[in-house]
């Protein structure tokens, strides 16, 4: 679920002609969280890794959100900085 478009974020992805890997740990000390209190959610934009740079231009920015009792992610973006 989220704002991006699974097929945008498909394209983005083979564009970037990279491949992604599964975050190393230290990938989770550089994750930027902020807190929106108004929508008592949580705003986080994750560095990706590929297999040919190691980190990556790449930031995964997700929302986190719990309602009743169920957490709620959202993808909203994929960006190239």
């Amino acid at each position: 679920m989220g704002r991006i478009n699974i097929d945008d974020l498909k394209r983005v992805i083979t564009e970037y002609g990279c491949e992604i890997i599964p975050l190393p740990d230290r990938a989770f000390n550089l994750a930027e969280i902020y807190y929106i209190a108004a929508e008592k959610r949580l705003d986080i934009y994750l560095p990706l890794w590929t297999k040919e740079e190691g980190r990556s231009d790449l930031t995964l920015s997700l929302s986190g959100q719990r309602n009743n009792n169920q957490l709620k992610i959202e993808f909203n973006d994929l960006r190239v900085l």
